[in-house]
């Protein structure tokens, strides 16, 4: 009997774990932030990114970075130049413009492919009112599926709201230093744990009210 009842606490205990792990990877979201120089700002994507990549942009004092997973590609662009300008943008079958609180200027527009794959991309230029000066350009694509329906509504009512200049950002977040790496997280999270998945492979575990990290 006590056997049978323990093996009953580990399967609830078991679930209930299970259970959180399911909710946390439903509402999963991504926020890409550039903070260096002049390049300040910040998005949010739903999307959990299994990669990511950071680099120069072609254009003037310009710099990107981007996150990907197996069925999305996503980043933020930041320049001092006009995107507007640019032949990706000017060449664009669909694009337009749209007003949003916080945007002085807003441009969006949809390529046919990103390089060789059925991949439109859609992207938003925007110049905020704190950031007169400054450019920058949400991107957000579905690998292999070239409906543009979704990315549509996930860039209106997701990415774009999400977009914000990050001047404040000592007053929101705090630094941490791991190895060679140095990263931002909210204000208020705390180191839980940092478990190993073999001799390679490291992590850390923040959690928070109402937040968890991994």
């Amino acid at each position: 009997m006590q056997e049978n009842k323990r093996s009953i606490e580990d399967a609830e205990r078991w679930k209930k774990e299970h259970d959180k792990s399911m909710d946390i990877s439903a509402h999963e979201s991504t926020v890409i932030l550039l903070h260096e120089g002049e390049h300040r700002a910040k998005m949010t994507v739903p999307i959990g990114v299994t990669g990511s990549f950071y680099k120069e942009y072609h254009k003037k004092d310009g710099i990107s970075s981007f996150a990907v997973e197996s069925s999305a590609i996503t980043g933020l662009v930041s320049s001092s130049e006009s995107f507007v300008d640019d032949t990706v943008y000017t060449s664009a079958k669909q694009k337009g413009a749209f007003n949003y609180p916080g945007i002085t200027k807003g441009n969006w527009s949809i390529t046919d492919k990103y390089f060789d794959e059925n991949t439109p991309l859609m992207m938003a230029a925007v110049t905020f009112d704190k950031q007169p000066n400054h450019n920058y350009v949400a991107v957000l694509g579905n690998k292999n599926h070239p409906i543009t329906n979704k990315v549509e509504r996930t860039m209106a009512n997701f990415v774009i709201p999400s977009l914000q200049p990050i001047d404040n950002l000592d007053h929101i977040s705090d630094a941490f230093t791991w190895g060679n790496v140095t990263y931002r997280l909210p204000k208020g999270l705390q180191l839980k744990s940092e478990p190993k998945d073999g001799p390679n492979t490291e992590g850390r575990v923040y959690v928070g009210p109402s937040m968890i990290l991994v």
